[in-house]
């Protein structure tokens, strides 16, 4: 279902699904805290006053630098210290997977610039500062296990995505009826 407002669908959910199946294969690793300090301090922040890398507001949030998932498939990018960076959750949300220098230069209403944010050169150039420490290494993730198992495993991802656009035609059809109805009790209340 789709969020305020909008058209509910069963497909919005395709996302959600591609992420399941990538993030199911990734280890569960939890950044070591002493790398956190060290990615916080070469942005000039500590702990417990964290600021957006992409704005500057307060930083509640740590944002993937580079997603998870590219093009419904493993970027080979993982939850490391060195692929997190503070972010507040209007920016971590805005970004999604884009790039983030992409993101930073984006006029979008959500981004930093469409919001305002005039120093989004200097940003940029501490994040590249960021990735020339070259601590942040994508792995060949698909290199790791036969393509046989690959492909089964993502025509298991298809199936299920056909299956959710196969049920969102069946619900129109059912959310038709009922407002139909809704619509005839309506009319039909002598109230």
């Amino acid at each position: 279902m789709s969020g305020r407002g909008g058209t509910r669908t069963i497909r919005s959910r395709e996302t959600s699904v591609t992420n399941a199946f990538v993030q199911s294969i990734l280890p569960d690793s939890r950044p070591d805290p002493e790398e956190e300090r060290a990615v916080l301090a070469f942005f000039g922040q500590r702990t417990e006053q964290r600021l957006c890398v992409y704005c500057g507001a307060p930083g509640g949030t740590w944002d993937h630098l580079y997603a998870y998932v590219k093009d419904k498939r493993p970027s080979g990018y993982i939850n490391s210290a060195w692929n997190r960076v503070p972010a507040c959750s209007d920016c971590n949300s805005a970004k999604g997977s884009k790039h983030w220098r992409d993101f930073l230069r984006s006029g979008s209403k959500k981004s930093p610039r469409g919001r305002g944010c005039v120093d989004m050169e200097e940003r940029i150039a501490k994040l590249e500062a960021f990735e020339g420490l070259g601590r942040l290494r994508a792995l060949d993730i698909e290199a790791l296990a036969p393509a046989d198992i690959w492909e089964s495993y993502w025509r298991k991802r298809d199936a299920i995505e056909a299956m959710l656009k196969e049920a969102d035609l069946e619900s129109r059809e059912l959310r038709r009826r009922i407002q139909e109805a809704l619509d005839r009790s309506v009319a039909n209340d002598p109230a």
